[in-house]
């Protein structure tokens, strides 16, 4: 063999070497999605209506306790974790929350200026603790704002409970849901998750993030009126829809019906779960639908909330409507129903069998949910169950207890 024809296979052999040294470093499939492909971005589901004036335009806690029959119970939420996830640096809010439980002369909270410093493990309880999933988030204003709605309103509907709010570095699918896994992580019985976007074809691999046993996780449906989002059409996840609540100034119901710039809809990609089969949902292709159940979204009827920095504010308050606010709220309410059946929390891990859509079979379903609609129906497509009526579906999940848990 000649000189040139030997530099020709020496040089092939190493080729061949280095393809098969390359093949044998290459990491393996990961057992989650590759992160690379999940970059897809997050939107909060709040909507603004108008600059508040102080006293502070938009629905008290007071109006809104009495609206939804959560002053008729005694339950406050102590000795549950609630969860808040959200994105950037919260750190400033504490001052904030402050001024919105003085004006409505809230339960104290302790982790606020003038308050001893608390975890939500170790506490003095109720506690507000901030932490941040890995990373170095920035403050990013409109997140503020939602996360300041989200505290302000979770703890107005259950003052006893703790609040964990926990920030992602980034508005992304996965920087989400790693904020998701820690919330899990430290304890929360309930995650909030105001927050959503278009629904995507291989989103059902991510739904293991809602799947804990013990744990129930709450999504807005978003505000696109008919479309549907993620991580609200995970059928591991209690969607909530909106409606236009219009109320006196006692808190006295005037009418409730849906709110038509809602999310709701069929899931294009996750397919109908069994809790849902069973609710005589008008959809032959038996897909998932959202939202599960409903709650005050209108902003033209808002939501008081106090954030000095907000371009929008007036005097420091702002009024906020969208399907964000219903679901601090919702979260409050399933921390209400947790204290009252403390070994069977509402959990997200079971697709079988779910108490909340249990407690709207039959002549329970309007004793336990208030329809959102001028025809109540068994579901209807805007605003799934209804809206709660709350002293009554503690009592009567308490009851049920020993059945398996929601979703």
């Amino acid at each position: 063999m000649d000189s040139t024809k030997r530099r020709h296979l020496e040089r092939l052999c190493l080729l061949l070497l280095a393809l098969v040294l390359v093949s044998a470093i290459a990491p393996c499939r990961s057992a989650y999605p590759d992160r690379s492909g999940a970059r897809r971005i997050v939107q909060p589901a709040s909507t603004w209506a108008s600059p508040g004036t102080p006293p502070p335009d938009g629905y008290s806690p007071s109006q809104i306790r009495h609206a939804y029959g959560i002053d008729r119970i005694g339950e406050d939420g102590a000795g549950q974790i609630i969860a808040i996830v959200s994105v950037g640096d919260n750190s400033a809010i504490p001052p904030e929350v402050l001024q919105f439980i003085e004006a409505y002369h809230l339960p104290r909270l302790n982790g606020l200026p003038g308050t001893p410093g608390c975890s939500v493990r170790d506490g003095p309880h109720p506690c507000l603790q901030i932490v941040g999933a890995p990373g170095r988030p920035s403050r990013q204003g409109r997140w503020v704002t939602e996360t300041c709605l989200n505290v302000d309103w979770a703890h107005a509907i259950a003052p006893g409970a703790d609040l964990l709010v926990v920030e992602s570095v980034r508005e992304d699918v996965m920087d989400m849901l790693d904020a998701v896994d820690l919330a899990v992580r430290r304890g929360a019985r309930v995650v909030a998750m105001s927050w959503g976007g278009p629904e995507f074809p291989d989103e059902a691999l991510y739904d293991p993030h809602f799947r804990r046993p013990g744990v129930a996780f709450v999504a807005a449906t978003g505000d696109e009126g008919g479309v549907v989002e993620w991580p609200a059409s995970s059928p591991y996840v209690i969607s909530v829809g909106g409606s236009t609540l219009r109320l006196d100034r006692n808190g006295n119901v005037l009418s409730d019906r849906a709110w038509r710039e809602a999310g709701w809809g069929y899931s294009a990609y996750e397919p109908e779960p069994a809790y849902q089969a069973s609710a005589e949902i008008p959809d032959p292709q038996h897909r998932r639908a959202v939202p599960d159940v409903a709650y005050a979204a209108d902003p033209e009827f808002g939501f008081a909330v106090y954030d000095p920095d907000s371009p929008m504010a007036d005097a420091g308050w702002l009024e906020l409507g969208g399907t964000s606010v219903g679901v601090p709220q919702w979260a409050g309410v399933i921390a209400l129903i947790d204290q009252r059946r403390p070994s069977h929390p509402l959990s997200s891990d079971n697709l079988e069998s779910s108490p909340i859509y249990n407690a709207a079979k039959g002549p329970l379903h309007w004793i336990n949910f208030r329809p959102a609609d001028v025809a109540p129906v068994s579901f209807d497509r805007a605003t799934g169950l209804g809206a709660p009526r709350v002293d009554r579906l503690v009592r009567s999940l308490a009851a049920s207890q020993g059945t398996s848990p929601i979703r």
